[in-house]
């Protein structure tokens, strides 16, 4: 199995300034298809003082989160929270649908019919030395996490025994996927040193360059007035860097130029410019990023240049 690792950012001061994207290409190089391939983004964020985290997921936004219990000891009254999301999944059979692969303002964005794009399908922690949910120490408990809902034995979670909120009907494949913000749904109430997966997958991945999968996450950092209100941040910063990738990183271009005559005679030259003939005047556009750009005025600059 052959991984090519693109990392992207962008020095802005806005939400884009906060993330890190990340592409990962797959390129089976055997002769045979690889079967049940699951993608994982494992981390051991630590914001801060590292006993004092708790996590959880949004799974409409297919992303794993971390924030803080209250207070910090090293951030302080605000600390951060930080989230891993899935900006483009793998594509698996889906007839009907239409999977999406953006590649940038350069190369475009290519549609595959009768597929789709996977989104988050699980997210797990565990702690380290923890009976139940421990690190994974055999590629056998990591599948187990992989495939969500099951702790390090396989046996399937109960929702109800961890956290607060959880039932029979919430889906253990998710862990602590309610809202803290406003204390709904499934919920860590259990801060400690805690490491998280987030995963995709199964799909299957035949041989040949040809058929190579494209799987995009990104880093989300953000800060708010307190621990939840860094949450709520999160999902904000989230949503406009998911808008960015979704418009393929095209922001709103210059207006179009004026219709330019130019005239000359000895010593001088005479610009004619009608700002009106091609929509430059009224030029007024705004992106899915909702940057807005407005025709202002035009400069003229004169470069001197070697006499003849």
């Amino acid at each position: 199995l052959e991984i090519r690792q693109t990392a992207w950012a962008f020095a802005r001061g806005d939400a884009l300034g906060d993330v890190v994207f990340i592409r990962y290409r797959f390129v089976n190089t055997n002769d045979v298809p690889i079967d049940s391939l699951v993608f994982s983004i494992w981390t051991d964020p630590d914001l801060g003082d590292f006993e004092d985290d708790l996590i959880g997921c949004d799974t409409s936004r297919s992303m794993g989160f971390i924030y803080n219990d209250g207070d910090d000891a090293q951030y302080g009254l605000n600390p951060p929270a930080f989230g891993v999301d899935f900006f483009q999944g793998p594509i698996v059979p889906s007839p009907g649908d239409q999977a999406l692969l953006y590649k940038g303002p350069f190369f475009g964005i290519d549609t595959v019919q009768d597929f789709r794009n996977l989104p988050l399908t699980s997210f797990t922690f565990y702690i380290n030395g923890d009976p139940i949910l421990s690190d994974p120490s055999t590629a056998e408990i990591a599948r187990f996490y992989q495939l969500g809902g099951l702790d390090a034995q396989g046996a399937p979670i109960d929702p109800a025994g961890w956290g607060t909120g959880g039932d029979a009907s919430t889906d253990n494949r998710f862990f602590f996927s309610g809202t803290p913000e406003d204390g709904t749904g499934w919920l860590d109430n259990a801060p400690a040193d805690k490491r998280f997966m987030v995963n995709t997958g199964p799909f299957t991945l035949p041989p040949g360059e040809e058929n190579s999968q494209d799987i995009v996450v990104a880093y989300v950092v953000s800060q708010g007035s307190d621990q939840l209100d860094a949450v709520n941040q999160l999902r904000l910063k989230d949503d406009i860097a998911q808008l960015a990738y979704n418009a393929n990183f095209i922001i709103a271009g210059p207006p179009p130029s004026p219709s330019v005559q130019v005239r000359t005679d000895d010593k001088e030259i005479e610009l004619l410019i009608d700002l009106e003939a091609n929509g430059t005047l009224d030029y007024e556009a705004t992106d899915e990023l909702f940057n807005r750009q407005v025709f202002e005025g035009i400069r003229i600059v004169q470069y001197r240049s070697p006499r003849v």
